[in-house]
């Protein structure tokens, strides 16, 4: 039991880690993005090699895409949790569309 938890557990940190990343990137944080991909990247080596190890059972090979979806939704889960956290207490004036500056703002 304690070999498929350990492949379980190495899947959701690579994949969970990986989509925080992503995230974090995709938001303008730079270096966040590339701390969290130096620790992803060592998560997913560890558990590439240790699934090598066990591609003879099948299961092992079903646990570690369990592992993947599971840390896709983890992760997307955190993620949305610190976006709202993150949110500004007050909302940003709405521009204006151009037709309404051209329309109220010409010189005829």
């Amino acid at each position: 039991m304690a070999p498929f938890l350990i492949t379980f557990a190495l899947a959701v940190a690579s994949v969970g880690l990986w989509t925080i990343r992503v995230a974090t990137t995709a938001r303008g944080s730079r270096v966040t993005g590339a701390i969290v991909s130096m620790v992803e990247a060592t998560a997913y080596v560890v558990a590439v090699s240790h699934l090598m190890r066990s591609l003879d059972s099948p299961i092992h090979i079903v646990v570690y895409a369990l592992g993947v979806g599971s840390g896709t939704y983890i992760a997307l889960a955190i993620d949305a949790k610190v976006r709202v956290q993150q949110l500004p207490s007050t909302q940003e004036p709405v521009a204006k569309p151009a037709s309404y500056t051209l329309r109220n703002h010409s010189n005829a």
